[in-house]
């Protein structure tokens, strides 16, 4: 990914609009610190996508942390209940998830 100043991004604007339009980001700095990052309209639409994805994903934990807490884990049990990638053959604390799931349902 390019990275220009403001002064540069202000002088080559019309090529860094050319380099958008293929599809590569430009970062913009001011005085040594990104302050902005110009994309294609399709990376920011997909990008729009994935954030409200990732705001429903965060408002789920949010309410999974309220049961979870009503179900007297511990905040490190959470963190790690949450961390923890989950397959068919896992089923650990599988007695603790049903606690959960009733709880969820109750809600």
């Amino acid at each position: 990914m390019n990275c220009v100043a403001v002064k540069e991004a202000k002088n080559r604007f019309t090529h860094l609009l050319h380099l958008v339009e293929n599809d590569e980001p430009v970062q913009i700095s001011r005085h040594g610190k990104v302050v902005a990052v110009l994309s294609s309209v399709g990376s920011f639409n997909e990008t729009a996508q994935n954030s409200s994805f990732a705001e429903g994903l965060r408002l789920w934990r949010k309410k999974s942390v309220s049961v979870l807490s009503q179900a007297e884990f511990t905040n490190d049990e959470i963190d790690r209940i949450f961390s923890t990638k989950r397959t068919i053959e896992n089923t650990t604390r599988a007695d603790e998830m049903e606690q959960v799931a009733a709880l969820w349902d109750k809600k």
